[in-house]
């Protein structure tokens, strides 16, 4: 097998490094981040074909203003943004526990 060339020995890649925080991170974060991915497909589903809830749940709960799919839009947004920043938080204590 080939020798890594010095910049991956010493980058942010290289197995030693990537393992220990990988561990390290607790199942919060995963929970925070996966959470996150979910929230915002659906925000940019509900973006792009906004009568989604009406297909799903087979009612029109705003007779067809869209304003429920505006405020879904918001809320998604608003819940992708707190979870990717917790999940940051999460990232960062365990960035600085390890290091």
């Amino acid at each position: 097998m080939l020798p890594l060339p010095p910049i991956f020995e010493q980058s942010c890649f290289a197995k030693d490094e990537v393992e220990p925080m990988r561990n390290a991170l607790r199942w919060r974060f995963w929970l925070e981040t996966g959470m996150a991915i979910v929230t915002s497909v659906l925000c940019v589903i509900t973006l792009v074909q906004r009568d989604w809830i009406e297909f799903v749940f087979g009612v029109d709960p705003d007779n067809s203003s869209g304003a429920l799919e505006w405020l879904i839009v918001g809320a998604f947004m608003v819940v992708t943004i707190m979870l990717f920043t917790l999940a940051r938080y999460e990232w960062r204590r365990t960035q600085s526990a390890i290091s």
